[in-house]
């Protein structure tokens, strides 16, 4: 299995490797990848760890109780910890909780046999475990959870690096902000060729206009023209395309490249970037000096597309919420892009193998004339109706899928079927 740690040699390498141990930082990886630190007070249990990620690219640490293991900790930087739940002195559950408040970033895998689920799930509503794995455990699953666990952490540290860096670049646009507000539209000049408006009821219209109102509104409020009239004269005007911002989902990512009180004053909004280009969403796409003002701020190309005024606004609003235009960068990214803080409740995945009730597979398919794959898909829907599971995962492995039940957050192994049955029944 390998092949899993491969997924993570290449960013690991390429961290710089820190002179003194610290595990208070996301990024201190060292050079040969990533470490991981069991903890049991059973040695055989801990070779019996180390054996399984032999062939894999880890650098192994065990300790024998949850004292020697903080002790470690604080000399070395690690990555993931996997603790037995019962263990004298200090529990896996006391441990992690302990871990998770000096070292938050530090992955939790919790061993625990059945009998130690109920009491160890405060650990749990705490946040202080990313997964549960029960004992006696698969080698394989085993290594894939650690595989996909370390796969969470570099996540979670791109998402702070990337954090930090749409700060850094909100407070650039910010120093230069006040030079997209002054407006060099070009709408007055497109509604008069176009013959959508008069001079006459143009001049009206700019002489009733609103303080940080954009001529288009201003035309709108006073029933002079529609945002789709508009919307199609630049379209026209300017060649280029119309967006619906009602139909399109944008990623949080992007949403947050510009500061939202530019976006509010300006009526645009990022909707797309690339690696050197940035396309923009504008009420009013016809202002030049805008686009190369944004692109100088940014260093990126952008592309327009224009969209209705409102739609913007709507859109800015369901992002942001009630918060108020201009409470500063810092509370934008607070909201759309906090990942300083790893949250593994959404994670959790407590599997029980519970052979012995299982479903016999021979008996779902030659109970009645309907086809096998109808009736094997049939008894997985009711036996989740029956069970009142939350949700089913079909899980493949080597041999057969195992179609898993979770009943209140538990995941009951109920039925497997063969392996090469899977793709069908998915």
């Amino acid at each position: 299995m390998a092949k899993f740690s491969n997924l993570f040699q290449e960013a690991a390498g390429q961290a710089p490797a820190t002179s003194t141990p610290d595990n208070s930082s996301a990024s201190s990886l060292p050079q040969e990848g990533f470490s991981l630190l069991f903890v049991d007070d059973e040695p055989a249990v801990l070779r019996a760890l180390e054996r399984i990620f032999l062939d894999e690219d880890y650098r192994i640490i065990t300790a024998a109780n949850g004292h020697e293991a903080i002790a470690l900790l604080e000399q070395q930087p690690v990555q993931l910890v996997i603790s037995d739940h019962r263990m004298p002195g200090m529990t896996g559950g006391e441990l992690l909780r302990t871990i998770k408040e000096r070292w938050p970033e530090i992955i939790r895998i919790m061993l625990t046999g059945h009998a130690d689920i109920h009491s160890i799930m405060g650990a749990v509503n705490e946040g202080a475990v990313f997964k549960f794995i029960t004992k006696p455990w698969n080698d394989e699953d085993l290594r894939l959870t650690v595989s996909l666990a370390l796969q969470q952490y570099l996540l979670i540290k791109e998402n702070k690096e990337l954090k930090r860096l749409t700060e850094e670049q909100h407070e650039r646009i910010s120093k230069y902000a006040a030079v997209l507000d002054e407006n060099r539209s070009l709408l007055a000049a497109y509604l008069l060729k176009s013959g959508d408006i008069t001079k006459d009821r143009l001049k009206q219209a700019q002489e009733q206009q609103a303080e940080g109102e954009l001529l288009g509104e201003t035309l709108v409020r006073l029933g002079m023209v529609s945002e789709s009239t508009i919307a199609k004269v630049f379209s026209s005007h300017l060649k280029i395309d119309y967006i619906d911002l009602r139909e399109l989902e944008i990623p949080t990512s992007v949403l947050s490249f510009l500061p939202r009180d530019l976006c509010e004053r300006n009526r645009l909004l990022a909707v797309a970037l690339a690696k050197n280009q940035i396309t923009l969403a504008m009420a009013d796409p016809s202002d030049i000096f805008k686009h190369d003002n944004i692109a100088m701020m940014t260093g990126l190309q952008v592309k327009a597309v224009v969209a209705k005024s409102s739609d913007i606004l709507t859109k800015i609003g369901a992002v942001y919420g009630d918060q108020k235009m201009g409470s500063g960068c810092h509370d934008d990214l607070d909201l759309i892009t906090d990942f300083d803080i790893f949250d593994p409740l959404d994670e959790i995945d407590i599997v029980i193998e519970e052979d012995e009730e299982q479903l016999d597979f021979d008996e779902l398919i030659s109970s009645s004339a309907v086809p096998p794959i109808v009736r094997i898909v049939n008894a997985v829907i009711s036996e989740g109706v029956r069970y009142k599971a939350s949700d089913i995962h079909i899980e493949p492995k080597n041999k057969y899928t195992v179609i898993r039940f979770r009943v209140d957050g538990i995941l009951h192994s109920k039925i497997k079927i063969p392996a090469e049955l899977q793709a069908a029944v998915v």
